[in-house]
């Protein structure tokens, strides 16, 4: 008997084309709820003057600012008093 070699082959077996708008699904799913849900995006999109509801692609995610690692540090506990994220 001969093992599947596929982890999700749906996923893994779609054409580039559909496999790109799955991705941009994604993207836009994220990151309409990290601004619905997190205050640390919520205000990262307004200083930086990102219109969420403009980050269609993935390849819009290229234009953002990096978040680093002391960012995201500076704005958990025990730095702030709630968690941010």
């Amino acid at each position: 008997m001969v093992e599947e070699a596929f982890f999700n082959k749906y996923v893994e077996t779609l054409s580039r084309d559909d496999l790109n708008a799955l991705i941009d699904e994604q993207v836009r799913y994220t990151i309409s709820y990290a601004n619905e849900n997190s205050p640390f995006y919520r205000n990262w999109f307004r200083d930086h003057q990102i219109e969420a509801k403009k980050v269609h692609t993935h390849e819009d995610l290229l234009n953002l600012p990096i978040i680093s690692g002391s960012d995201i540090r500076a704005n958990q506990p025990l730095e702030k008093d709630e968690f941010l994220f």
